[in-house]
Order: structure tokens, then C-alpha cells, then sequence
């Protein structure tokens, strides 16, 4: 584990306790790509290259079809500070124009789970760990839904399919299926 995912899980749990009330933690990790001022412009500048390469531009999904390797590595472990070794994706699909499915699996080290500890302790939150990992993975994934939006110049959003969690050998195992579609 990193110094910048201590210093991440602090900063989040410092502007949101983690709570997806009012959309706190949301916005917190929206702010927290913006302030990535070298990666998050060359990120957005290589979403609108592979937009402009789509040529209906009905097809919202073939976006992050056609994509979806390059932009969720990006996004979680460049933007943020999850592990590249740590994470898969699997069976990409746009049952629809407008519509994507993913299946990530991301396992939390033992040090992230206890940096995460130490900011709940930090703010005296009664969240369990295993619920703040899980639902800070699923919230950075949904932020990238407002920098989705601003590319196609239309409302998208992801949403949560399911999640679950299990404790393994090497740390803790978040499964999980997340949607994205156009409002």
C-alpha cells in the first residue's frame, strides 16, 4: 500500500465520513480527480479522442466497450490510488446503445483495509471496514459518471448492480457489477 492511499483515504474520510448522504462522498471523489491537475485533464482529453471515434453517436456504449480496459485502469489506479495487480474486470457488455455492464473484482490489502481503519477511527465513524471498502470503490466508480456526461455532452450515470465482499488470504475480495447508462 501507498503513502497517496493513506493520504487519499484520509482526505475522504476527512471531507465526506464516507457517507453517500447528500452525496458528501461522491462529491468528495469528484473533487479529488479534479485535483489531479496533469492526470485528470490528459484523462478527459483521451476520452474525448476515443468519443470522436465513435461515428453514431447514439452509441453511448460503445464508449466504454470498446474502451473499458484502458478507461477504468485510468481511472482507479492512476486517478486514484487503487492497485493495478489488485484489480480485474470482466464480461463487458452493452445490452443497449445507451447502456454498459462490468464486472470488477478489486482485493483490498490488509494495509489499505487498516488505512482505512485508521480514518474511520480518525473521525470516530461506526461504519464497518469491510462496508467503507466496499463503498468507496463503488462511489470512485460512479464519480467518473459526471466526467462521462461532459464527454457525450448528455446525462450518464453508473449505477450498482451488486456488490458483495468476502475476506480472503491476501485481503478483502470486493465483487462487484456496475451499469452505466444515459438519463
Amino acid at each position: 500500500m501507498s503513502i497517496r492511499f493513506q493520504k487519499f483515504v484520509r482526505r475522504v474520510a476527512e471531507n465526506s465520513e464516507f457517507k453517500a448522504f447528500k452525496n458528501l462522498l461522491l462529491h468528495s471523489l469528484e473533487e479529488e480527480a479534479r485535483n489531479k491537475y496533469v492526470q485528470y485533464p490528459a484523462f478527459q482529453a483521451e476520452l474525448k479522442g476515443f468519443w470522436e471515434k465513435i461515428s453514431n453517436k447514439g452509441e453511448l456504449a460503445k464508449l466504454l466497450l470498446n474502451n473499458y480496459e484502458t478507461i477504468y485502469r485510468t481511472w482507479l489506479t492512476k486517478i486514484f490510488p487503487y492497485r493495478n495487480n489488485a484489480l480485474a474486470m470482466s464480461e463487458p457488455a452493452a445490452p443497449t446503445a445507451v447502456d454498459f455492464k462490468l464486472n470488477f473484482v478489486y482485493i483490498c490489502s490488509r494495509e489499505e483495509m487498516g488505512a482505512m481503519e485508521a480514518a474511520k477511527k480518525a473521525k470516530n465513524l461506526e461504519d464497518d471496514i469491510q462496508s467503507i471498502a466496499r463503498r468507496l470503490f463503488f462511489f470512485i466508480v460512479s464519480a467518473m459518471g459526471h466526467l462521462i456526461a461532459l464527454t457525450v455532452e448528455r446525462p450518464f450515470s453508473f449505477q450498482l448492480a451488486t456488490m458483495n465482499g468476502e475476506e480472503k488470504e491476501g485481503g478483502y475480495e470486493i465483487k462487484t457489477i456496475i451499469s452505466g447508462r444515459e438519463q
